[in-house]
């Protein structure tokens, strides 16, 4: 009856009343839960295709939408124009700085007095920047004169630019200078023919003993010289007009002309000059070319405008290897 009474006993607890069991794993737990609660819902309609491409649709959307949100709101956030923050920088070429600094840095304190800058330092962000310091108006203003300084003044690399575009134009505008000049080439050539043969009739008349005959000949050559002479100004004064028709009356180009030629229009275009009292003291340029078509005795052109102005004692510089100044 023992055995049987506590069979029986245990066999009427209640099952509520059973201890819970643990469970072993919470994603077990969720898990069980979701398929319990799935298996007590009501079945659902079958979704209809186009449904279902709606929603494919919304999803492959809604990555891209957040992508142009968060890019929006990136531009909208970032400034167009950094903060003044007490100075600014401008980057002049290192060549250039000594026209910033100045004598003794005379320039410097010029530029600090007549914009307001407290500082001025020279050689920044790598060498070539020029920081200035002060209010922004003082900043833009110290800024305008440094630019207007170094706009006066050019680099090495910036002279040896020009310099080889000029020698390019140069050997262009020689080319079209000899072919303007061949234009008269046969008529001089045909005067210098004539006035060979004139002299050689002299001689032989003066061989002869006819004198006169000679000298009537000798002077019909010179005229020969004369008519030779007339059309080689002739050919120098229209490449003259052709070479400095685009120049300011304070500039001539006599490279690529006969030297003799040259000289004379230079001096004819100087006095032109100094006939007009307002003109005293002003630069005037000659390009006299750098010699590069000469022959094997080199440049003709520029040996005879140097020794014209030491003789007068007139001071000229040289700009480049190929010009000159000189004040009127």
């Amino acid at each position: 009856m023992g055995n049987c009474a506590g069979k029986l006993k245990k066999s009427k607890v209640p099952k509520e009343q059973q201890p819970e069991q643990q469970p072993v794993n919470a994603d077990k737990a969720s898990t069980t839960t979701t398929v319990s609660a799935t298996q007590q819902q009501p079945p659902q309609q079958a979704e209809k295709p186009h449904d279902k491409q709606a929603i494919a649709s919304t999803s492959a959307e809604k990555p891209k939408a957040q992508q142009q949100t968060t890019t929006t709101t990136t531009t909208t956030s970032t400034p167009s124009k950094e903060p003044f923050n007490g100075s600014k920088t401008v980057q002049v070429h290192k060549e250039l700085h000594k026209y910033i600094i100045g004598t003794k840095g005379a320039t410097v304190k010029e530029i600090k007095e007549t914009s307001g800058v407290t500082n001025v330092e020279v050689g920044v962000e790598g060498g070539d920047g020029v920081k200035v310091t002060g209010t922004e108006e003082q900043c833009n203003r110290a800024i305008e004169i440094i630019n207007n300084t170094v706009s006066q003044h050019k680099t090495t690399e910036q002279k040896d630019k020009e310099y080889k575009e000029m020698r390019e134009e140069h050997e262009k505008e020689s080319q079209r200078t000899g072919a303007m000049y061949k234009k008269y080439q046969d008529e001089v050539d045909s005067y210098a023919k004539k006035r060979q043969e004139l002299n050689d009739q002299a001689d032989k008349a003066y061989e002869s003993g006819d004198k006169e005959l000679a000298k009537e000949l000798r002077e019909q050559a010179k005229h020969q010289t004369q008519l030779m002479e007339e059309t080689n100004k002739k050919a120098s004064r229209e490449i003259f007009a052709d070479k400095n028709k685009n120049l300011d009356k304070f500039t001539v180009d006599l490279h690529g002309l006969k030297a003799k030629d040259a000289l004379e229009l230079m001096d004819e275009r100087i006095e032109q000059l100094k006939k007009d009292s307002s003109n005293s003291g002003k630069p005037f340029v000659i390009i006299v070319g750098a010699g590069n078509h000469s022959d094997e005795n080199g440049p003709k052109i520029k040996p005879l405008v140097y020794k014209s102005f030491n003789d007068r004692n007139i001071k000229f510089e040289e700009i480049n290897n190929g010009s000159i100044q000189i004040h009127l």
